[in-house]
């Protein structure tokens, strides 16, 4: 069976892909997530410190990159908060 890590399973288009593929069967999925995600293994760590994400991607076949920082209301973020999640966690 094929395992798949999804970086921020928990958003919208993580959580629909998640839908997806648990539909169409013949996966195994674990999640990279800031909290738990009910019914998957799930690794909570900050995606912009490496040593921390190491341990999610053992056994892992197929990595799907979706954990983004959105500024949800305008003007609360910083550059540097898009920096760290967006770019350094790349």
């Amino acid at each position: 069976m094929t395992r798949i890590l999804i970086t921020g399973m928990s958003g919208l288009i993580g959580g629909i892909l998640r839908e997806h593929l648990t539909l169409m069967g013949g996966y195994t999925l674990r999640s990279l997530n800031r909290r738990p995600v009910p019914g998957v293994e799930t690794y909570t760590a900050d995606i912009a410190d490496l040593d921390s994400i190491k341990p999610s991607f053992q056994g892992v076949d197929t990595v799907v990159h979706l954990a983004a920082y959105v500024d949800l209301h305008q003007g609360t973020g910083t550059f540097d908060d898009h920096l760290k999640t967006n770019i350094v966690g790349t």
